[in-house]
């Protein structure tokens, strides 16, 4: 079985940057960042539950 280039990606294995599946990842995380900043003026409780959405694990005071 071939391995899809974001699992090469995350085997540390070389990969070509430029696959669709690589580049979706990088767009959404660029929106979710873009969102993040904006939410300087928000409230702790919201910007903590746009952190939840992204990272594995948020601990108190994040």
């Amino acid at each position: 079985m071939t391995m899809s280039e974001k699992q090469k990606m995350l085997a540390g294995e070389l990969y070509y940057p430029g696959d669709p599946e690589i580049l979706a990842d990088q767009a959404a995380a660029k929106a979710w960042m873009v969102r993040y900043n904006a939410a300087l003026a928000a409230s702790p409780d919201e910007r903590r539950a746009l952190l939840a959405e992204r990272l594995a694990a948020v601990g108190a005071g994040a």
